[in-house]
């Protein structure tokens, strides 16, 4: 029997959400045999293609994604079982390895045996019909090109408030008070100018009354065929201010909240599936 096709899913969200590590965890339950992941920072523009706004380089807005790029990697990988084309290579998988092991290590391994059990439970993967393969693709903006978005079958879109984008991506090592000179892009002036700022103006046609912090606009998720869980900060990583919660309180609390975000997504995923 010849090979099957390959579903090809889109994981977006504002800059510093857990795309990456959102999508090791997605591989890991599903089985990384089985998945690929393309990683947005592989599809990065040179720094001399990407303009100035702001007195920055635009480098998390529209300009700094290269998309047409993008789209003959994912029809190649639906035309070829999953097989990325040949000499192609992730720099940030190179750069930044071990970070399959790193995501394991913010989800307890119950809640990751509990989410295996309800895949396996449900069949999908053992019926002929199902794809040999799925591609992951993250990349922020992702869905504001109608050529990226018409590609993907499954679309997901993880939440961030502006507390918990600035908080994640200032608690970075050597962002925020730890950047060294030159270094404009850690720094907190950057994230409210440029990361944020892109954010809103790219993603508030998706929420009620254009503010990315309010109720999720049902109609645009329909017209985009966007998946988007409701409510604020839901995404794998994000307890952080539980400051009511200590002790085993805690912990039960992110376990309960990584499960939620993360079984909401293999939900979708599932349907695509069927």
């Amino acid at each position: 029997m010849s090979e099957l096709p390959v579903l090809l899913i889109g994981l977006s969200d504002p800059a510093s959400a857990g795309k990456i590590t959102l999508a090791h965890l997605l591989s890991n339950v599903f089985s990384p045999h089985i998945v690929c992941i393309l990683r947005g920072d592989d599809f990065c523009k040179e720094f001399n293609q990407i303009p100035i706004v702001n007195g920055y380089l635009d480098a998390d807005g529209p300009h700094g994604v290269d998309f047409k790029k993008i789209g003959p990697i994912l029809d190649y990988l639906k035309a070829n079982h999953g097989w990325t084309p040949i000499g192609f290579r992730s720099w940030q998988a190179e750069v930044f390895p071990g970070q399959h092991s790193r995501a394991l290590e913010l989800v307890s391994e119950d809640v990751l045996q509990e989410l295996r059990k309800k895949v396996n439970e449900c069949g999908v993967l053992q019926r002929k019909e199902s794809p040999a393969k799925m591609a992951i693709v993250e990349v922020f903006m992702l869905y504001n090109v109608p050529r990226i978005r018409e590609r993907l079958e499954c679309r997901l879109f993880v939440r961030l408030s502006h507390k918990q984008a600035k908080h994640r991506r200032m608690t970075r090592p050597n962002y925020g008070a730890e950047a060294e000179e030159g270094e404009s892009w850690k720094t907190e002036e950057y994230f409210e100018k440029m990361v944020w700022r892109n954010y809103v103006e790219q993603h508030k046609d998706s929420f009620v009354g254009g503010d990315v912090e309010e109720k999720v606009s049902e109609t645009r998720c329909i017209e985009l065929g966007i998946v988007m869980q409701d409510g604020m900060d839901v995404g794998v990583g994000c307890g952080c201010y539980f400051g009511s919660i200590d002790g085993e309180g805690l912990e039960a609390e992110i376990d309960r909240l990584n499960h939620d975000a993360l079984s909401y997504k293999i939900n979708a995923i599932i349907m695509d599936l069927l």
